[in-house]
């Protein structure tokens, strides 16, 4: 019974899409293969032209800048200082007004005849307007649903996604919004209330280490790539894992350091888009600096590049946030991968030329060469560099990706008329480095199941909403970002190297106070104390890690 309902909806789905289709003038036409033993592709390997004309629509309610790091974060679950706010999205039933975000939705087979009994999953999750926060940026998170705005794609993914689970899962869906999911989440928990069945909270997954929520390894489905294994490779201590995200959330892809540059000012000085030399492995730091210099222009006659006259061209502009990407591209880690015992190290020295790579992070960071921005007395951090960029003053950006398209924030990339530029990777120390990395800031956030939970139920639940979420509102990300607001195929396949490599260092996501965040304040002010600061803090941060471990293994859920 259940694969007939998964057919009959696909229909439903391919009438609609093509419906759709037609009244926009596209021509591609889906495959009808909803109900299938095989797992559909993750978005990180699905070729850009499956998408629909229904995913390339501009959305208003994307994320913030992952590097404006002004407002207070959840690193502890349950810690934040906010007034609460709640509001409660109801899922819809009503399927046939809904339109497919992708061709086809694809179900394993081991999930296809299980039925929730008309069970309600509530999911409580992070949403913040400009108004909710101090500094004036807005958050909203997965399965935000903007009913003011009908052609919003991102929400009629997670509308689609809500009314799917309802009609072939038996089961209804709510987004609950919350200013603080996991203040609320606690409270629920202590007194011992199931109303929530998820969180999705800014919170490490070490955070949700409280004997409060369930180990995620043994329920997550690793075969499913909603899941992002590097997180698992990264942040699995002692065997256990109390958050996790991936194609399964749009958050983390948003905390997601980047680099944008404008293709005006690259054409002017002859230099070819850089999409070839990253599909080739050239793209390093030194060729990065080299394409920032060549661009960089003194255009007030002061013999320097500067923005005293608003008028010189960078070739790079930043804050300081973006030296952990300059590092983690080049290959540095502060913690390694979990080894066989479930314990983490210290791998600060790794490399052997570590100290190499912090001395081209300062040459990235401060090259007057390129006439580095964030050295400006009178640029404002982070948006004054944004406006750098989107006024055409600026070769090159680094930001996070949710620079793009968040509408609480002023100066989206996508809203500047005029604005042509591209994303691509985070540059590669050499040649012989064999992957690209990338950082991911802590704004990024993490789902975690309560105690209060029944184990089985939440366990079919977490893994078909991964699975559902990376084939609607994922998917529809990707296409948004690509063709709806930044108009360059290109920057589809960049995307989804980017999220295929990304990072979750230990040494920052569990340590973030020891060598992380005090290298961070050497970057262009002292310059002479990588040696020591790694020497002394590593020890520092061995013993975090081995207190992380004896923590973990000491909780019974």
């Amino acid at each position: 019974m259940k694969r007939f309902l998964c057919v009959l909806l696909s229909c439903v789905m391919l009438m609609a899409v093509v419906a759709l289709a037609v009244s926009c003038g596209e021509t591609d036409k889906p495959d009808d293969t909803s109900a299938s033993q095989t797992q559909k592709p993750t978005e990180s390997q699905k070729p850009a032209e499956s998408q629909t004309e229904a995913t390339e629509k501009q959305t208003e309610t994307e994320k913030p800048s992952d590097g404006e790091k002004t407002e207070a974060t959840e690193q502890n679950a349950g810690s934040e200082t906010q007034d609460t706010e709640t509001q409660t999205d109801t899922g819809v039933t009503d399927t046939q007004s809904e339109t497919a975000p992708t061709s086809e939705i694809t179900i394993p087979s081991q999930y296809l005849d299980v039925d929730f009994g008309g069970k309600e999953f509530n999911v409580i999750f992070r949403y913040q307007t400009a108004e909710d926060t101090p500094s004036g940026w807005g958050q909203v998170f997965d399965l935000y649903l903007n009913e003011d705005n009908p052609d919003d794609a991102l929400s009629a993914s997670a509308k689609f996604l809500m009314a799917y689970m309802g009609s072939t899962f038996n089961c209804t869906l709510n987004g609950i919004k919350s200013t603080n999911p996991g203040g609320e989440m606690n409270t629920a928990i202590e007194a011992n209330d199931p109303r929530f069945d998820m969180v999705i909270s800014r919170n490490s997954p070490n955070d949700f280490a409280s004997g409060k929520f369930y180990n995620l390894l043994p329920m997550i489905n690793q075969d499913l790539t909603c899941w992002d294994r590097a997180v698992i490779r990264d942040l699995a201590i002692g065997n256990r894992l109390y958050g996790v995200t991936g194609n399964c959330s749009t958050s983390d892809d948003d905390a997601t350091w980047v680099l944008f540059f404008n293709k005006t000012l690259l054409s002017e000085h002859n230099i070819e888009y850089p999409y070839q030399l990253v599909k080739e492995g050239k793209w390093t730091v030194d060729r990065f600096l080299e394409e920032s210099r060549e661009c960089a222009t003194d255009l007030d006659g002061d013999n320097i590049v500067s923005n005293a006259n608003s008028k010189d061209i960078f070739g790079f502009v930043t804050h300081g946030e973006h030296s952990p990407a300059v590092w983690i591209g080049c290959g540095v880690r502060f913690a390694g991968p979990v080894q066989a015992d479930g314990r983490a190290s210290t791998s600060c020295s790794a490399l052997g030329y570590e100290a190499d790579v912090f001395q081209k992070t300062i040459d990235v960071m401060w090259d007057s060469a390129t006439g580095y921005a964030n050295q400006q007395k009178n640029m404002g951090v982070p948006g004054g560099l944004r406006a750098v960029f989107t006024s055409g003053r600026a070769a090159f950006y680094g930001e996070c990706l949710g620079n793009i398209g968040n509408a609480y924030q002023s100066s989206c990339l996508k809203d500047v008329e005029g604005l042509s530029f591209g994303v691509i990777p985070q540059p590669k120390w050499n040649d012989e480095q064999t992957e690209y990395y990338h950082y991911v800031n802590n704004q990024a956030s993490f789902m975690a199941i309560p105690i209060t939970s029944n184990y089985t139920v939440a366990t079919n639940f977490l893994n078909i909403y991964g699975l559902l979420f990376e084939q609607t509102v994922q998917a529809t990300y990707i296409s948004n970002v690509a063709t709806a607001w930044v108009s360059d195929p290109d920057v589809a396949d960049m995307m989804r190297l980017i999220f295929d490599s990304r990072v979750w260092d230990a040494g920052y996501w569990y340590n973030p106070s020891s060598i992380h965040t005090n290298l961070l304040a050497d970057v262009g002010v002292q310059k002479s104390r990588y040696s020591n600061r790694v020497k002394s803090g590593e020890p520092k941060l061995q013993a975090a890690l081995d207190a992380i471990y004896e923590k973990v293994v000491g909780l019974g859920v």
